[in-house]
């Protein structure tokens, strides 16, 4: 069988493949076998890669294996945990995948206010665990968001008040390129923990991350107003003087969009170009939530004073679980060439802030 390497190719027999097959938990996938064609297809429909083996690990000890298996070799290798990967950075042609989506666990620490966070785990699965104790930390703006968003930064609806998913990041635990197991944190190398926290890849296989944790929810106060794209020299004027006074637990972006038919935006904002001013305040509010939630609205209240100067399509207000705040936001689900979806964002946070 040939398989990609670094510079070329290399021919790897079925002895070899068998030795590594029988030493994984998880499955081993090649292109003839069952399963193959769901386990190689991303998120990001441009690209359409069959990588020459998969590997789904279901542990730390998988991933030593496959690693140990690949780099004496240089075979071409990507890394695939769950979530976007929007660049198409999460597979390979002709090469091998270790396939980290079924690594999804999720553990908080609550005498810590931590939480332990498998890298094949999505925002939602966090999220579930730890808005039952009123927690979170910054993830991503949609809950299908992977975990891995960490080593790029993190854009989520928390940065204004508690900072970017790397800001949050306490400890990582990752596998070498020579298949050693290495603790990252701040008195265990630290030099590796700051490059982690947004570097990117290529410092080995990260399986776990730990994250600090902070009081927010279980409610949340959303604005989502849409308007046509004529608007649009309006509506960032006004956002950008808003943001001067926002308040600290207040976090915003702004974005033009194409919507495909089918998402859950209204039927009327359906393939126009359309701007789209989306806000949220996180508040702590237990028991009798809403009137906090509804101190949140009256705090984005200067929001709306975009609608004086330009027509609103489509204003959505309301109150969301905060680890459900994604229904406002499905126009981004299935980002592909399938559905001819095109648009930009800007997400802003306060100077010195």
């Amino acid at each position: 069988m040939r398989i990609a390497t670094l510079s070329s190719g290399f021919d790897i027999g079925e002895t070899e493949i068998d030795q590594l097959r029988t030493s994984l938990r998880g499955p081993l996938l090649l292109p003839d076998d069952r399963g193959y064609n769901e386990a190689r297809t991303i998120f990001n429909g441009m690209f359409d890669p069959r990588p020459a083996i998969i590997t789904r690990c279901r542990g730390m000890a998988d991933v030593v294996h496959v690693v140990q298996f690949a780099a004496p070799h240089s075979l071409l290798t990507a890394i695939r945990a769950r979530g976007h990967s929007v660049a198409g950075n999460s597979t390979c042609d002709g090469g091998l995948v270790i396939d980290l989506s079924e690594m999804n666990g999720v553990v908080v620490d609550r005498a810590r206010q931590t939480v332990r966070v498998q890298c094949g785990a999505t925002w939602r699965d966090v999220d579930r665990e730890t808005q039952v104790l009123g927690l979170a930390t910054p993830g991503g703006i949609v809950s299908h968001t992977g975990a891995g968003l960490a080593l790029n930064g993190g854009i989520g609806w928390l940065r204004n008040k508690y900072g970017l998913t790397c800001d949050n990041l306490v400890s990582a635990e990752l596998v070498t390129a020579a298949g050693e197991v290495v603790t990252a944190n701040a008195s265990e190398n630290a030099d590796l923990l700051w490059a982690l926290k947004g570097g990117g890849g290529n410092f080995g296989v990260v399986t776990s991350f730990e994250f600090a944790l902070h009081p927010v929810g279980p409610l949340v106060a959303v604005v989502f107003s849409i308007y046509p794209i004529s608007s649009t020299r309006s509506v960032l004027r006004k956002w950008r003087d808003w943001l001067a006074f926002a308040p600290d637990d207040a976090s915003t972006e702004i974005l033009t969009w194409t919507a495909p038919a089918g998402s859950s935006l209204p039927a009327l904002v359906h393939e126009p170009e359309i701007v789209i001013a989306a806000g949220s305040i996180r508040r702590r509010c237990r028991g009798f939530a809403v009137p906090a939630v509804e101190s949140g609205y009256r705090r984005l209240t200067p929001w709306s004073r975009c609608r004086r100067r330009s027509r609103t399509i489509a204003p959505i207000s309301g109150h969301a679980n905060a680890g459900r705040q994604d229904r406002w936001c499905g126009y981004k689900r299935g980002y592909s060439s399938r559905n001819a979806t095109t648009g930009s964002t800007v997400a802003a946070r306060r100077e010195g802030t």
